[in-house]
């Protein structure tokens, strides 16, 4: 292929531009829910329930995790009455 046929690269940035900014908005949108869950759970539970290899121990930390959010929604169900 010719270079004679191919886009300049700055119509290329701006082709890309959106996509990344759709990506690094997601990134900051589940950044801040990792942060919001790792306060509401604590971090260290929230480590295990997503790092650790052991099952057993992933197992219970996904359990308290879920625990908390459940404990969560029905705090937010309380204010919403």
């Amino acid at each position: 292929m010719s270079t004679s046929h191919m886009p300049p690269v700055s119509a290329l940035a701006s082709l890309r531009t959106p996509n990344i900014d759709k990506l690094n908005a997601v990134v900051a949108s589940r950044r801040t829910s990792l942060g919001k869950l790792a306060r509401t759970v604590g971090s260290s539970t929230l480590y295990r329930a997503l790092l650790v290899e052991d099952s057993r121990t992933q197992r219970q930390a996904l359990s308290q995790v879920c625990v908390a959010l459940r404990c969560s929604l029905n705090d937010v169900s309380d204010l919403s009455d």
